[in-house]
């Protein structure tokens, strides 16, 4: 079987590598010469998706079940065997994609060569909404907020991404923020992912609430400095009525938060009433609440 580059039929690729696993199944060749024929052959294949073949995207997933069905696709020999190329070649794209795609499809993105080869595939093509997202997801995983923050801020940016993604990645953005204690920033990213779109309100709210329940405020007296959780409590009790999935969260934070509420006896004494309209500054922001009181 002759196998022509990228001009090879889709379909021959798919029976090379199935006579090939058949072979390693048979113990007549190595895991080596596996994992040799299915870059050789992944390569075309991505070559032919991106010339829009019809069947390139058939024969890749083809390829891609044969070599996981295969069994020599364990991180460890991906690893072992792919390093020493990547290093020779860190700017290979092919090379790159080839890895990415081995390692994902062998549930091997923990290992920090798969970071490695996504960031080479970004730097390839810094404006790829797929390459952005990818990494955002990476170094979401690792920890790293300040690279995740950027790759963020870049996939909302991308012209790729849809309102719907957009508003979730503003989530997960001032999600960011708020671990952070960047208080004001996860207020307005919150705002900005419900002006996305709708759907989202319920996080939205319920970031906001926690956001404003952990501020630090001061003021001349105690209702000055615990009027934030009135704030803290109407933007949770929007956020569980937004969403009921994360009903049970937001009343956990009520519960907690309403305790914090000033007593009755103790309201009165600054000339603060049940059910009255006050506006509460703290951390920068400013929001109007409604008086509540414990009896």
């Amino acid at each position: 079987m002759e196998i022509s580059g990228d001009n090879t039929d889709p379909s021959l690729l798919v029976i090379a590598m199935q006579k090939m696993t058949n072979l390693y199944s048979a113990q007549k060749v190595s895991a080596e010469q596996v994992f040799e024929l299915y870059s050789k052959l992944s390569v075309i294949a991505e070559h032919q998706i991106a010339a829009n073949n019809p069947d390139g995207n058939k024969a890749k997933n083809d390829l891609d079940n044969l070599f996981v069905a295969s069994g020599v696709a364990n991180c460890e020999n991906i690893v072992e065997l792919f390093t020493p190329r990547f290093r020779a070649n860190p700017t290979d794209k092919d090379l790159a994609t080839t890895i990415v795609s081995l390692l994902s499809s062998a549930g091997c993105t923990t290992e920090p060569l798969f970071l490695e080869t996504v960031e080479t595939l970004y730097n390839s093509d810094p404006t790829n909404y797929v390459y952005i997202r990818n990494l955002y997801l990476l170094y979401a995983a690792k920890g790293d907020q300040d690279n995740a923050i950027k790759m963020l801020e870049q996939a909302i940016a991308s012209e790729q991404s849809n309102d719907m993604e957009d508003a979730n990645m503003l989530i997960n953005l001032a999600n960011i923020y708020l671990q952070r204690e960047n208080f004001a920033k996860a207020i307005e990213t919150s705002r900005q992912a419900m002006d996305k779109d709708a759907s989202v309100s319920g996080r939205a709210n319920l970031i906001t609430g926690l956001a404003w329940g952990s501020m630090r405020c001061s003021g001349s007296n105690d209702i000055e400095a615990r009027a934030k959780y009135w704030v803290a409590v109407d933007f949770l009790i929007r956020a569980r009525n937004a969403d009921p999935s994360i009903a049970n969260e937001a009343n956990i934070y009520i519960s907690s938060y309403s305790q914090y509420f000033p007593a009755q006896e103790e309201a009165f004494m600054f000339d603060v009433i049940d059910g009255a309209s006050y506006t509460v500054t703290c951390g920068g922001m400013r929001a109007t609440t409604t008086v509540r009181t414990r009896k």
